[in-house]
């Protein structure tokens, strides 16, 4: 049986195939694994300065990362991340004012957590891909000293942050390194290098 369409069904068929025609490129750049999380390891640096080289001074630490994401488009996705970035440990008077505006007792500790936000883009390449993001980061600080149990401060805030990186894929498994500047108090920033392993959802 032959199905013959009238100039006037076709007339209007013609501009849904047009549509579909010109979608078809659009679609066709959608992730094959939309949704992500992760989680790694975080290496952070809470970038203060001591030019008398005062003691005991040790601004950088260890501490980890959570991630998770949503990349409906091959090339544009958005995530949200918690870094822990570890202890930093500062000598009293001037170091301890960069963070919290208040003078610290000797062998303060600081330890720094971030929560952020960042619509990401990706540039894919044979073998690997690349990623920059920008965002808002929560941050928080928090100060405390063992040799004075009655010193404790704090210090929150919402501020910019960015990074860039390149990940590795193996079907729904990823390997990513990444580098990430966290504006927080006084224009203060904390810098931290992560690599992270993150399972792609079918």
């Amino acid at each position: 049986m032959v199905t013959v369409f009238r100039g006037e069904e076709t007339s209007m068929l013609r501009p849904l195939a047009l549509a579909t025609l010109a979608l078809t490129p659009f679609l066709a750049q959608a992730a094959e694994h939309p949704i992500f999380v992760g989680a790694g390891i975080s290496a952070s640096d809470y970038r203060l300065s001591n030019p008398d080289g005062a003691s005991p001074f040790d601004d950088d630490d260890t501490g980890f990362k959570l991630l998770a994401g949503w990349r409906p488009y091959r090339h544009l996705g958005i995530e949200a991340s918690y870094v822990d970035h570890g202890d930093a440990v500062l000598p009293s008077g001037i170091y301890c004012v960069q963070l919290f505006d208040a003078p610290c007792p000797d062998a303060a500790r600081v330890e720094g957590s971030s929560l952020s936000v960042f619509p990401t883009g990706y540039l894919t390449l044979p073998g690997v891909e690349l990623f920059a993001k920008i965002g808002l980061t929560y941050w928080e600080i928090d100060g405390h000293s063992p040799l004075v149990p009655a010193f404790q401060v704090n210090s929150s805030g919402a501020d910019f942050a960015w990074g860039v990186g390149a990940q590795t894929r193996y079907k729904q498994l990823a390997l990513r390194a990444e580098y990430e500047r966290f504006q927080v108090v006084s224009d203060q920033e904390i810098g931290t290098l992560s690599l992270s392993a993150i399972w792609m959802f079918q």
